[in-house]
């Protein structure tokens, strides 16, 4: 079974808060400025939460949605991370094209690295999908 986990986007600092699912009435952390469940994170316009894939990159890194990835073999190639409600999977658009990609076609023989590279996201490091 895959980990479910969280992360939000800060609109206002411009930074991540991780594993927002796990926040409790006793965390006394700034930086979740008084919310406590995901409800609240998701409710929140300042916050833009996305979801761990549950796989991960060539490197060993957690994929999430709005990632910015390329192929192991088409480094130059750069996609955004997304969930197609079509599907019901998670899947990697290019800017230059019309159609997505399923993640799942970027796995080995044996399930088990992925073969993309995470670069960053579509929040810290957009230029690389040309914007």
């Amino acid at each position: 079974m895959r980990k479910i986990e969280f992360r939000a986007w800060d609109t206002l600092t411009k930074r991540y808060l991780y594993n927002i699912q796990a926040v409790t009435l006793t965390d006394e952390s700034d930086d979740y400025h008084g919310l406590l469940t995901l409800a609240d994170f998701l409710n929140n316009d300042r916050y833009i939460v996305e979801q761990f894939t549950g796989l991960f990159d060539k490197t060993g890194e957690k994929i999430f949605e709005n990632d910015i990835v390329t192929p192991a073999d088409k480094p130059h190639l750069f996609g955004t991370v997304l969930y197609d409600d079509a599907t019901g999977s998670y899947a990697v658009k290019y800017p230059h094209h019309d159609q997505k990609d399923a993640i799942s076609n970027y796995t080995n023989k044996h399930r088990i690295k992925f073969k993309l590279k995470i670069w960053g996201t579509i929040h810290t490091q957009q230029a690389l999908l040309g914007k």
